[in-house]
């Protein structure tokens, strides 16, 4: 079962751990009126089992989700939606930026950011860093909006994983090859944009979670309620970035050695990149089974009326459930 092989990549606790040995994740999004996407997304991330969460996002978000947790480190480096001036220069980063996200494990990015011509720029060139420091990326929402309108910052780079929604899908598709997906054969349409984007793995949500990597295709079809509320997708994205950073820590270092004996055009073409691109999915299945989950589980205890805050109340619980015990 594909969950038991997800299970070999998920650190064992002990005594030996410091903080931060669970990982270090970074949500980049938020704005002056999406508050709430970037703090789900961020908890998730905890309660998956992240020992740090790190959101960046403009000043208007920032006081508002620090007042919904501690737990959340701020900082306010997003350009704001209706600002004039734009913080790159160039095209890179401005240093805090840059330090920050080179101390991070994962980004995830996205959540709330909105679509401003100066955000998605931004956004770009987030990307255009990770890539180069071969940071991984799990990419939602508003962040997908920037992707569809550049597929080239994303081609090619199998560090990522893109979550988007159906509607999300079907943009990203109809820029991919001018027309619209096969709706009747969504597992292939899934598998087809990601062999057209150099085999990013995509995990296209839905009633069946269709994952792929253009080479391995699997589904998310844990059991979940027939109640989808706004911010559940936020939940998996955090999901996704924490499992994501554990699977590729795992296989660099259990081929640490291999790893330091091949130069970068070497390793670009090893069996070993293929074998960290064969974990992504995994990381996108982990991440779609839990969100399933703690939907079933928050729907199962509360009924019809659940919130986001339901779902991500049994996020821990989730986890345990299927990556510690049986049910």
């Amino acid at each position: 079962m594909s969950l038991d092989r997800i299970k070999k990549f998920i650190p064992t606790l002990t005594s030996k751990l410091h903080k931060g040995s669970l990982g270090r994740i970074c949500i980049i999004g938020g704005c002056k009126d999406y508050t709430g996407a970037p703090y789900f997304s961020g908890m998730s991330a905890l309660r998956c089992g992240s020992d740090l969460v790190h959101i960046v996002t403009t000043e208007s978000a920032s006081i508002p989700i620090k007042c919904y947790s501690p737990d959340l480190m701020v900082h306010s480096y997003l350009p704001e939606l209706e600002g004039k001036k734009n913080l790159l220069v160039k095209g890179v980063l401005p240093e805090n930026v840059s330090e920050l996200l080179n101390k991070m494990n994962c980004l995830c990015i996205g959540p709330g950011l909105g679509r401003s011509r100066i955000s998605q720029e931004f956004l770009c060139s987030i990307i255009k860093h990770a890539r180069s420091v071969k940071l991984p990326i799990c990419i939602d929402a508003d962040g997908l909006w920037a992707v569809k309108n550049n597929l080239g910052c994303i081609q090619g780079y199998r560090n990522a994983i893109l979550t988007p929604n159906h509607p999300e899908f079907v943009r990203l598709y109809k820029n991919a090859f001018a027309c619209d997906p096969n709706m009747e054969n969504l597992e292939q349409s899934v598998q087809k944009l990601s062999n057209k984007l150099g085999n990013v793995t995509i995990l296209k949500k839905g009633r069946i979670d269709f994952i792929s990597n253009g080479v391995i295709s699997l589904k998310g079809q844990i059991q979940a309620s027939n109640r989808r509320v706004s911010g559940q997708g936020d939940i998996l994205s955090g999901c996704a970035a924490v499992l994501l950073s554990w699977a590729l820590k795992s296989i660099q270092q259990e081929n640490k050695e291999t790893i330091n004996n091949l130069n970068k055009d070497e390793l670009e073409n090893s069996k070993l990149n293929g074998l960290i691109s064969d974990l992504i999915p995994l990381a996108a299945l982990g991440a779609s089974a839990i969100t399933r989950r703690a939907n079933f589980l928050a729907h199962k205890k509360i009924g019809r009326s659940i919130i986001t805050s339901d779902i991500l109340s049994y996020v821990g619980k989730s986890f345990d459930e299927l990556f510690t015990n049986k049910f």
